[in-house]
């Protein structure tokens, strides 16, 4: 394949009666996108949160977020299908997940392939709304997946800031980097666009795309998406590289769970890294 076609969405969240009406909202942009032959689908972080608008919104958020999760299951299942039926490979954005149906919970990103098969990658980085108000942890593993149109990664909204993680995604020869975000204001979408827009340029003659999509609308429930009023859904036709280059760069800061070879001090904000100096081990999953 010379080229694929990527359309990014800015979901529009607004409050649903059933789960009914967000899995029509859902299901006209992807068969949309399908129309437009698009090959790689792609929603915001956190777009799921629309499903909160369900339950009691007066709750502790803490526990309208695990009440979210708990919800994970049919939200997989229903984004699966969707992916086979339209014969397209979506990156559902994000929704809080319960390994063990109880706490930690995790903010994730599944990746479905029309053959039915899914990926998922954990956000590695947490803002402060949701460590301090979420009580939402940090996953450790970072993954690349093999696609019919090469491989690409998946750096959920804060992660893309930092650089080692597209480095890490270069050395594995992945040239599609994929950033789901969720900001409250202009500021905040400002900014992922910046460095989203920048990736790629972090690994020296790395040929990477990459496409960020936040959210749109307005929930009136604790996670108040003020300013999401506009929508700006994206098509984008993209040539690859016949070799996708490989980042040989120094990893100049290395969170715990993406280390390399650091030359500065540790970012993360998980605590204090304990591996660095160690090269990283990167799963490839073939979707």
């Amino acid at each position: 394949m010379q080229s694929i076609r990527v359309a990014s969405l800015q979901y529009f969240i607004r409050p649903v009666q059933t789960f009914e009406q967000f899995r029509d909202q859902v299901t006209a942009l992807v068969e949309t996108a399908a129309d437009y032959k698009v090959h790689l689908l792609v929603f915001p972080e956190y777009f799921t949160v629309q499903l909160l608008t369900l339950g009691d919104v007066k709750k502790p958020i803490r526990e309208q977020v695990r009440d979210l999760a708990r919800q994970a299951p049919r939200f997989l299942d229903f984004m699966k299908a969707l992916a086979v039926a339209n014969r397209i490979y979506i990156v559902a954005g994000t929704i809080p997940v319960l390994d063990d149906g109880s706490d930690p919970v995790y903010n994730d990103s599944f990746i479905f392939s029309p053959s039915g098969s899914h990926g998922v990658q954990g956000k590695l980085h947490m803002t402060r709304f949701e460590r301090e108000e979420w009580n939402v942890s940090a996953r450790s593993a970072f993954r690349i997946f093999d696609t019919t149109f090469g491989r690409l990664a998946i750096t959920i909204c804060y992660d893309v800031e930092f650089p080692e993680i597209a480095r890490a995604a270069g050395r594995e020869g992945a040239h599609i980097l994929v950033v789901p975000s969720c900001t409250d204001e202009r500021q905040g979408l400002r900014c992922c666009r910046s460095w989203t827009a920048t990736a790629p340029f972090r690994s020296p003659g790395s040929q990477k795309w990459s496409a960020c999509e936040p959210d749109a609308g307005t929930h009136r429930g604790p996670h108040h998406a003020a300013g999401r009023h506009s929508t700006d859904h994206r098509v984008v036709e993209a040539g690859l590289p016949s070799e996708p280059s490989l980042d040989r760069c120094a990893v100049d800061l290395a969170p715990s769970h993406v280390s390399g070879r650091p030359t500065g001090r540790c970012r993360s904000r998980n605590g204090p890294c304990r591996r660095h100096g160690r090269e990283p081990d990167h799963p490839v999953e073939r979707l």
